[in-house]
């Protein structure tokens, strides 16, 4: 099979000051994140869309970044592009297949820090059923607080990955092999 494609660049926010471990939880409610995706159909045209239902946590400790983790769940079956035709094709057997896969998951397995503002973040990607290693580069960026004074941890990052590698053989007339997933998520603090 051939190797996974993932060219990716996900941003994961440091806190100035923050020197224990953390949790935090992806806020999908408040409209702050967001996944979406993006492929090609017909050869020419982008099929732009989102995922309306995911979860995840993530734990940080800026003295041990290695110790980081980042687990998201995704909702297959509230794939969206605005065309309810198209939109049941995505979760039908020949492409997410929800009724059979109701999931798309990453979880971290390592990650690295190069310097204080970027690392590397590896782990597993799931995806109809098919678990693949990933690995990719991220960059920090800023931070932010919700109105009780708690942190927030906001980043972004894509991946594309080969749908064929996921055994999915999504034929639309010229359509492209790769999916393009966004992500633009926040992290609420958890007390302890």
């Amino acid at each position: 099979m051939k190797n996974l494609l993932l060219s990716a660049s996900m941003t994961l926010m440091v806190m100035p000051g923050i020197s224990y471990a953390d949790s935090y939880r992806i806020d999908s409610e408040s409209g702050n994140s967001f996944i979406s995706f993006k492929l090609r159909e017909d050869g020419h045209r982008w099929v732009v869309g989102r995922f309306n239902q995911f979860e995840g946590d993530l734990q940080w400790d800026a003295t041990q970044p290695e110790n980081t983790e980042l687990n998201i769940a995704i909702d297959s079956t509230t794939a969206d592009t605005n065309s309810q035709k198209r939109d049941k094709t995505l979760r039908g057997k020949n492409v997410f297949d929800s009724s059979n896969f109701p999931h798309i998951s990453f979880t971290t397995s390592d990650y690295q820090m190069i310097n204080d503002e970027s690392g590397r973040i590896s782990g597993t990607v799931t995806l109809h059923g098919v678990s693949k290693d990933v690995s990719f580069p991220v960059q920090q960026t800023g931070i932010g607080f919700t109105s009780n004074g708690h942190p927030l941890l906001d980043f972004q990052g894509m991946t594309v990955l080969h749908l064929r590698d996921f055994g999915i053989r999504y034929q639309a007339g010229n359509a492209s092999d790769e999916i393009m997933l966004e992500m633009n998520l926040e992290g609420v603090w958890q007390s302890s």
